[in-house]
Order: C-alpha cells, then structure tokens, then sequence
C-alpha cells in the first residue's frame, strides 16, 4: 500500500480570545488559545474528518494572522 499525500491551504485569525484555524480546501475549523494550538487541533481534526490512514497532508499557511 503506499499512501496518498496532500497539500491544504489554511488561513488562522483572531477571534475573541482565541485563535481560528480554517482550511481552505474542505469545510473543517478548529480553534486554540494561541495561533500554534489552533493550528495543531486543526491538524488533528483534519486527521479525524478524511478517517484515512493512507492519507497524510501537509498545511500551508495561506495568509499571516490578521
């Protein structure tokens, strides 16, 4: 089996007192007290939303912190 790799584009922006990492690609969010946090819930909730183990992706970050 070899596994599939893919780039998703996010943008991460304050709101409130928390920070929003968005995808780009697919309709999945997730939010952190700071921009890192939110980035690696995103990553876990991406993780969770393709359930593919064969799937691995990489993010890039499409805009800096407004």
């Amino acid at each position: 089996m070899s596994s599939i790799e893919r780039k998703l584009k996010y943008e991460i922006f304050p709101e409130e007192d928390v920070f929003v990492a968005r995808c780009l690609d697919v309709e999945v969010a997730s939010d952190g007290h700071t921009d890192a946090e939110a980035v690696a819930n995103l990553r876990e909730a991406l993780t969770v939303y393709f359930e593919d183990p064969e799937l691995s992706f990489s993010l890039e970050l499409e805009q800096d912190v407004h």
